[in-house]
């Protein structure tokens, strides 16, 4: 068959197309799954990203011909007019406490914690480069949920997403689309947050020898939607005054993205300037544009869903003599210290159980021997992954709580030594022998850095004698923990406290 012949029945086809297909099946694309020529019409999936392509012509014929003499997407009139590139809709705008609440259920319904699932403690987040960190990668890339509609958190620091991406082509004529072609690509979205500065750095590429082309014509599917330009960038739908990405979109011909596995980053910042209380938090979306591209073309973006991360000022976190003043991390999460009983600091691990699942066998008693209890015990800081509002626990400092660390620290001498100001209070119901010092020390939980210690009249709370080197590692771990899941201390002027930061300890 000669070029002319294959040429004059492809326009056959379209001609077919144009004068007798019904509407729908002239205005829907087709599955994009083959790489064969075709025009049959199938709905898309639901959870695939796409962007559209309208290219306005006045003589479908005659740009026909144009594109097969010179693999072009739009005609040689439209060269040199810019693309109409429509703004992708901004979502609706929450405020701080409302965003936190929906982030919460978020999380609970993925089953998202910051630990990433694992038993062992998190480690320091990982410095940020111009490359993705390649253990985090391989670590989150290798997980069931990472190709999930969502993607994972891994932790507070990490989150990942590989998807699917669609652009679909039309001539217009007339105000009528006319389905040309379609590209099918999957692409990989990686993120890093940053404990230096307010900013995450969002990774992204299209996965090598990923790319389908689908086009109804001989020659766009082989030369034309090859050379079509695909745009990637990483965006803040949000209002600007809250946050902002830059830079601008990386441009490459499908073709190009297709045979390389280069990886492309852009920063997305919250600004400190829309910050709300002490540690001045901003609440913010990003997410991944993309979009093709013709001289003159109408062009829709394709995006994926919007992911929350949250940026603080927060001055009080530093290991040894580093300081990290600001950070952003992502807050679909659920914050969770894991210890595991099979450890070091077994007895402490041990200890935390017993009051998380058997709070009435703990000292303090409510009531002394002998007396009828009136009540069971109810200790917070268990991780209930049906409960997005299970009661948490929330950090505080000597510092920035002297009054609270304090009253904590009595109650636990109290109860444990019967010694200090609050001695009396636990004669009768406190710990019957108190600890072997200095072999043993007393272990409280929940600890005495949280607004649920030993002093707060609305919880309760256990004591018990521990091992001193037992006590000293698991205190360790949790000071490390505030660090490396940027557990944000309590603040009293945040507009509401369920805004304020919180976590979790599991017992493995």
């Amino acid at each position: 068959m000669t070029l002319r012949t294959t040429w004059a029945a492809s326009l056959a086809v379209v001609a077919m197309v144009i004068t007798s297909a019904p509407a729908a099946f002239a205005q829907e694309a087709p599955d994009s799954g083959s790489r064969a020529p075709t025009a049959t019409a199938a709905a898309p999936a639901a959870d695939v990203d796409r962007s559209v392509v309208l290219i306005p012509v006045k003589d479908l014929a005659a740009a026909q011909e144009e594109s097969r003499r010179t693999h072009s997407l739009t005609t040689s009139a439209d060269a040199g007019k810019p693309v109409l590139l429509s703004p992708a809709p901004e979502p609706t705008p929450l405020d701080l406490a409302t965003a936190e609440k929906q982030n919460r259920r978020t999380a609970a319904e993925h089953g998202q914690t910051s630990d990433g699932g694992r038993t062992e403690t998190l480690a320091a987040p990982a410095p940020i480069g111009d490359q993705p960190d390649p253990t985090l990668l391989a670590e989150c890339l290798s997980k069931d949920d990472a190709d999930s509609d969502f993607g994972r958190v891994h932790n507070r620091f990490t989150y990942c997403n590989e998807r699917e991406g669609v652009v679909d082509f039309y001539w217009v004529v007339n105000g009528r689309r006319i389905w040309r072609g379609t590209n099918t690509f999957t692409y990989q979205i990686f993120a890093q947050g940053d404990n230096t500065s307010r900013r995450i750095r969002v990774f992204s590429r299209v996965v090598e020898d990923s790319v389908r082309y689908n086009w109804l014509l001989r020659w766009d599917q082989w030369f034309t939607g090859r050379d079509v330009r695909l745009n990637l960038m990483a965006n803040c739908p949000d209002d600007f005054t809250l946050c902002h990405a830059a830079p601008s979109s990386v441009s490459l011909p499908f073709v190009v993205w297709d045979n390389n596995d280069d990886w492309y980053n852009w920063d997305v910042y919250g600004h400190d300037s829309a910050g709300v209380g002490r540690d001045l938090i901003t609440l913010n979306r990003f997410r991944m544009e993309y979009w093709g591209e013709g001289a003159g073309a109408t062009v829709q973006r394709g995006w994926s869903p919007s992911r929350w991360m949250r940026c603080d000022s927060g001055s009080y976190f530093s290991q040894g003599t580093t300081v990290y003043p600001e950070a952003c991390v992502f807050n679909e999460v659920t914050p969770r210290l894991n210890y595991a009983l099979a450890s070091d600091y077994r007895s402490v691990a041990q200890h935390i159980y017993e009051a998380q699942y058997f709070p009435n066998s703990t000292y303090p008693l409510l009531v002394p021997p002998g007396v009828p209890q009136p009540r069971d015990k109810v200790i917070p800081g268990r991780y209930d992954p049906d409960n997005a509002a299970a009661p948490g626990l929330h950090r505080i400092t000597e510092t920035l709580h002297p009054g609270e660390y304090k009253a904590n620290g009595d109650h636990k001498d109290g109860a444990c030594y019967k010694t200090g100001p609050e001695a009396a209070l636990y004669a009768d119901t406190g710990l019957p022998t108190r600890p072997n010092t200095p072999d043993e020390q007393c272990d409280e939980y929940p600890f005495a850095s949280t607004l649920e210690g030993a002093a707060n009249p609305d919880w309760d709370f256990s004591v018990k004698a521990v091992p001193q080197r037992d006590n000293s590692i698991a205190g360790g771990l949790l000071g490390s923990y505030y660090n490396d899941d940027r557990i944000l201390a309590w603040d009293p002027t945040l507009p509401d406290t369920l805004a304020n930061d919180r976590f979790y300890v599991h017992i493995e």
